[in-house]
C-alpha cells in the first residue's frame, strides 16, 4: 500500500446517497458518544468514592485500571536494532470524505 500510486476516478452520482448516509451516521455516532459520556459522568458522580453501586436491576462498577505503554519513538532512537527486531507493522485503509467547493 505504501508504494501504491494515488488513483482517482469519477464515481456515479447515485453513490452520493451513501455518502450522505455515511455523514449522517458519523454525526449520530458523535452525538451518541456525547450522550454516553454525559450519562457516565452522572453515574460516576453518583457513585462518589464507592467502586460499586446497585440501581434497580443493574450493578455498576467503576475501578481505576493501569496501562503500560512504550514510547516507541524514544525506544527506536535509543535501541534501533531491537526496535527493528520487535516492531510490527500494520497496514490498514483510512477513508476520509471532504466536500468540494463548487
Amino acid at each position: 500500500m505504501e508504494n501504491e500510486k494515488s488513483k482517482s476516478i469519477q464515481l456515479a452520482d447515485e453513490l452520493y446517497e451513501w455518502i450522505n448516509e455515511y455523514n449522517l451516521a458519523c454525526t449520530a455516532e458523535k452525538d451518541a458518544k456525547k450522550r454516553k459520556n454525559e450519562a457516565k459522568f452522572y453515574i460516576v458522580d453518583a457513585l462518589g468514592e464507592n467502586n460499586t453501586g446497585i440501581c434497580v436491576n443493574t450493578v455498576i462498577t467503576n475501578k481505576v485500571q493501569e496501562k503500560i505503554t512504550i514510547d516507541t519513538k524514544m525506544f527506536e532512537k535509543e535501541h534501533p536494532e531491537l526496535f527493528k527486531k520487535y516492531a510490527k507493522k500494520t497496514t490498514y485503509s483510512v477513508m476520509r470524505l471532504k466536500a468540494i467547493e463548487v
